[in-house]
């Protein structure tokens, strides 16, 4: 990462930080962790940005060549200390410190596109993420009870629990097939307790390296701040300026949330992007002068 080339010598030859994209609808979709795996989507209107009429709006701002933004930080640049920004047009400069004092030694950065795309290639995920997306492609079953909660479950257990993929897609299997032998003996031997085996072990073997001590996000990605940091390095509430000035965290700054979490909504259903939920099996009529099935006599 530190003897990397600027992103102005690279990416931005063909990636051009001052085109105006606008805003983006941008849908993601969970499974909450009850028996059913229910799929909940979230909506967001990200802000993307660009440049626009001579000045820059939205995420990309930070990359507008009216701006110069640099920031002292450790090395793994997880932890940022100082934030400077200086806007060509007036001059002014502003400095954003944290209370806490940075160490001796650091260096000061230009801020450039790597240090929010910093994974545009080898991208390593959690396992939530690897589930969630295994279930939304059909490689996992949904219908199998509980498999949400328990693939999270058996991933996270198995970072340094095995010394290769083969024993880890081995163990992944064997752990899948016990939790539905001793919960749902009937489903047991089932293959689609079989594939979500399969499709578990291939999410560690696509994300975890034993000889190479690679493990759940050991390699964050900055994009965002659900599994790392990402935006809240610098937009903390905690970055000011002598005279009270802060770098907000203020969620509409990025994005617009449309959606959070639901797993019925009529907005996202007349656009396409989710199915209503199964209506409830309705109980059959009972013959004239007879009790229902479900109830009971007097």
């Amino acid at each position: 990462m530190h003897s990397l080339r600027p992103a102005s010598g690279t990416c931005e030859q063909c990636h051009w930080p001052t085109k105006f994209v606008g805003e983006r609808l941008k849908v993601r979709t969970h499974f909450a962790d009850d028996e059913q795996n229910t799929e909940l989507k979230t909506a967001l209107m990200v802000k993307v940005g660009g440049r626009e009429g001579g000045s820059s709006h939205g995420i990309h701002w930070h990359v507008d060549p009216n701006n110069t933004v640099r920031y002292l930080a450790d090395r793994s640049r997880e932890t940022i200390y100082e934030v400077e920004l200086t806007d060509k047009t007036t001059g002014e400069t502003k400095l954003y410190k944290t209370e806490e004092a940075a160490p001796a030694g650091l260096e000061w950065r230009t801020m450039d596109c790597i240090d929010c795309h910093n994974r545009p290639a080898h991208n390593f995920r959690s396992p939530e993420y690897e589930v969630d997306l295994a279930l939304s492609e059909g490689r996992i079953d949904r219908t199998l009870p509980y498999i949400r909660r328990e693939g999270v479950r058996i991933l996270n257990e198995s970072e340094s629990a095995y010394d290769s993929h083969d024993a880890a897609r081995e163990g992944i299997a064997a752990a899948t097939k016990a939790f539905y032998a001793a919960n749902y003996p009937d489903l047991a031997e089932s293959e689609a307790v079989a594939q979500a085996g399969k499709a578990l072990g291939d999410a560690y073997s696509w994300n975890i390296f034993p000889h190479m001590r690679v493990t759940w996000n050991l390699y964050p990605n900055h994009i965002g701040h659900q599994d790392s940091p990402g935006c809240f390095r610098c937009h903390d509430n905690k970055h000011k300026t002598a005279d009270g000035d802060k770098i907000g965290k203020k969620c509409s700054t990025c994005h617009n949330l449309v959606v959070e979490e639901e797993s019925d909504s009529k907005l996202l259903q007349e656009l396409g992007l989710q199915e209503p939920p199964p209506e409830p099996v309705a109980a059959e009529a009972a013959p004239a002068g007879e009790a229902p099935a479900t109830g009971t006599t007097n």
